[in-house]
């Protein structure tokens, strides 16, 4: 059965990932026995804590999580699940567009928000515009303790 011929909605994520994921990761490089991981829970869900109780969500778990080296996970595949909520610490990417980047999995996170860092030379100038106001509220709450010890 090869991906062209085969009908993926007849088989279970389990036969997906065998027949077609870990052979493409293999050939894209990947080393079967140091660098992917199979069916691993890689958290054990959302700790909440009510009062006393502790209890936890839905754990996360991956068909493949690829490592670098051994303890150096890079990404995680999960192949025909259900669309989880993407978060700015979690997003999807799919096989044709890993495909497309030639396996480059250097992908930034769309839903991250972006650093406003601003131009240079504005920060500075607002920096001094605060460090002003906070001297005078100091020199202020100076004056103001003066005077109240005077009169006590």
């Amino acid at each position: 059965m090869t991906p062209e011929t085969a009908n993926k909605s007849d088989l279970s994520e389990n036969d997906i990932c065998t027949k077609f994921v870990a052979p493409a990761l293999v050939a894209a490089g990947w080393n079967l026995q140091s660098q992917i991981r199979e069916e691993e829970t890689f958290t054990a869900g959302r700790a909440m804590v009510r009062d006393s109780q502790v209890t936890r969500g839905e754990a996360w778990c991956a068909e493949h999580v690829l490592c670098y080296k051994p303890g150096m996970p890079l990404a995680v595949t999960a192949a025909g699940r259900a669309r989880r909520k993407e978060t700015p610490l979690a997003w999807q990417v799919t096989l044709a567009e890993i495909k497309a980047r030639n396996y480059n999995l250097d992908i930034k996170n769309p839903n991250a928000e972006a650093s406003k860092h601003g131009d240079p030379d504005e920060l500075l100038a607002d920096y001094k515009k605060l460090l002003i106001e906070v001297v005078a509220a100091r020199d202020a709450l100076r004056d103001e303790l003066a005077k109240a010890l005077e009169k006590g």
